[in-house]
């Protein structure tokens, strides 16, 4: 028991009312400005999972990718600019773009390939 100091355990009510949420901002020249991408909820994130898990029964994965950006891109104050049926809209954009975008938004939501290939397999 190398460590002496005392950790906090936290409360139900501690967890819950911790804001955690991320919020960063990425450049996209193409569209002429930045785009913010936020970390996305637990709920939020067993929605696109089952998608993609329906997609994968279907084989078609087609708009994932842009499914996940519509739950992630979002104002400066961390709030949704996209419904979830905007999302093949938004598939319908720079397929280079949306690609940084998805990749930026995997690394914020800790959502790997393998996560993706997991899924894909079940």
């Amino acid at each position: 028991m190398g460590n002496t100091k005392a950790k906090k355990v936290l409360t139900a009510e501690a967890i819950l009312s911790a804001d955690d949420k991320r919020i960063v901002s990425v450049e996209v020249p193409e569209w002429g400005g930045i785009v913010y991408l936020r970390t996305i909820t637990g709920r939020e994130r067993d929605e696109f999972e089952s998608a993609a898990l329906d997609a994968s029964k279907r084989g078609d994965l087609r708009g994932l990718r842009a499914f996940l950006l519509a739950l992630c891109i979002c104002n400066e104050d961390g709030e949704r600019i996209f419904k979830d049926d905007d999302a093949p809209k938004l598939a319908q954009k720079n397929a280079a773009v949306l690609d940084r975008l998805f990749t930026r938004a995997q690394e914020l939501n800790a959502l790997t390939e393998r996560d993706i290939n997991e899924i894909q397999k079940n």
